[in-house]
């Protein structure tokens, strides 16, 4: 048996769950999302049409999509990009063949809202 702290989200039982603004794409994330931080680089703006991106880091292999797919625009040799092509939210960040991917913090859902 695993001894959590108060507060602790038990992964297991309540993934992370997210998507887009009009629901075409829902994903689930079952573990901790690590490295929180905002991106201001200029195609980090274009991406989400604001000064920055908030982002937060995940192993591909606790990231599942459960509804949909994103369509991908490869924004540089490194990066590509995750979006909605029906309502246009963007849902994440990958450096190109990497085995983590850097989640919108915007497009989590309220755990009321799930």
């Amino acid at each position: 048996m695993t001894t959590r702290n108060p507060g602790e989200r038990d992964f297991e039982r309540e993934p992370l769950r997210g998507g887009c603004q009009c629901g075409a794409i829902r994903f689930r994330i079952s573990a901790p999302l690590t490295m929180p931080h905002v991106c201001h680089c200029r195609m980090c703006q274009k991406a989400s049409g604001s000064a920055f991106l908030a982002l937060g880091e995940v192993g591909l292999e606790n990231f599942a999509w459960t509804r949909g797919e994103p369509s991908w625009f490869r924004s540089s040799e490194a990066v590509e990009r995750g979006f909605c092509a029906a309502c246009g939210t963007s849902l994440h960040f990958r450096y190109v063949g990497s085995a983590r991917i850097d989640v919108s913090l915007a497009s989590r859902q309220h755990p009321d809202h799930d």
